[in-house]
């Protein structure tokens, strides 16, 4: 008797070391029993094993998978995806590319790992440009974005400091870029140079973008706490051009780096790090700026701590 009342006492020790669900884990013992516990079973231990069950058995691989990727279980779907792609690789592309939109974060973020692993270039650059453009976390867009590369480089030298130009280079004229009213949009994702329009098109519309200045970093101007990328665009007209004219393009400063395009076209870039906040910098567009009409001039900015922006005048300097 005092035996039993010794066990009686135990009893609730005994039960609390056994691991919730654990029976109904036992009971896992054929695929119909693993299918019931995805459909009705609430504890997710049971369900990722009655998934894994019918994962890792290869007459029920096909089914697990399709049932995985859209189970409610954001685990579950990322195991899915991986299972997947260990076992097609590249065919999985359609798959992939139907979970664009995955709400989930965690899902999102293996469908990126595993878009960088599809061996065919095209496949995996379409995959990760949809991703950054459209995956619904921006963790996830960002990460497709760099993962997708920026490969803007140009190398592009002054007139007074291109070795090539052997005459004296004189200012003729300095035509100054307006102050205020240019269009801005942040861009957390980084994904604005892959949109269908990219937003250094000359055609692409930006009137519902914000109206800021040049003067003052956009943290002034109603942007808080931003870090991160953001652009700029701005129209203006040159004049008439005469016989032996080139022009540059002058930044007082971009804080900290910057991509510039002039009517679509590529010029160069400003990016020696968060120590070129306060560096000026000019770059030669005597072949792309447009004389006697509107050009239309872009600017991808990043900065990475504290201010941010474009924050002293741009001009065009005319020169012979």
């Amino acid at each position: 008797m005092k035996g039993a009342a010794v066990l009686f006492l135990l009893l609730p020790l005994f039960l609390a070391a056994v691991p919730p669900g654990k029976a109904k884990i036992d009971r896992l013992s054929t695929p119909a029993a693993c299918r019931e516990a995805l459909i009705k079973e609430k504890n997710d231990v049971v369900r990722r094993v009655a998934f894994r069950k019918l994962l890792y058995n290869r007459e029920t691989f096909r089914e697990a998978v399709k049932i995985g990727l859209k189970d409610r279980d954001p685990g579950i779907r990322s195991a899915a995806l991986y299972e997947l792609f260990a076992h097609d690789g590249d065919k999985a592309f359609s798959v992939f590319l139907q979970m664009i939109k995955e709400p989930a974060p965690e899902v999102g973020r293996m469908l990126a790992e595993l878009g960088r692993s599809i061996r065919d270039r095209r496949k995996r650059e379409s995959l990760l440009r949809e991703l950054a453009k459209h995956a619904a976390s921006p963790e996830v867009r960002r990460t497709a974005s760099r993962s997708i590369g920026f490969s803007f480089f140009r190398e592009n030298r002054p007139l007074s400091e291109n070795p090539a130009h052997d005459h004296e280079v004189i200012r003729l004229a300095e035509i100054r870029l307006p102050l205020s009213g240019w269009a801005f949009r942040t861009d957390p994702g980084e994904t604005g140079h892959l949109e269908t329009v990219p937003w250094f098109a000359p055609g692409f519309d930006d009137s519902k973008w914000k109206r800021i200045g040049v003067t003052k970093c956009w943290e002034e101007q109603g942007v808080p706490d931003y870090d991160g990328i953001a652009w700029y665009r701005v129209k203006f007209r040159m004049p008439p051009k005469k016989e032996g004219q080139a022009a540059e393009l002058c930044f007082g400063a971009v804080d900290e780096a910057a991509w510039v395009w002039l009517n679509g076209k590529y010029i160069g870039q400003h990016d020696i790090g968060p120590d070129g906040w306060k560096v000026p910098f000019r770059l030669d567009v005597s072949d792309e700026i447009l004389w006697a009409r509107e050009n239309c001039l872009t600017v991808r900015v990043e900065d990475t701590e504290l201010a941010g922006g474009i924050w002293k005048p741009v001009t065009v300097e005319v020169l012979k």
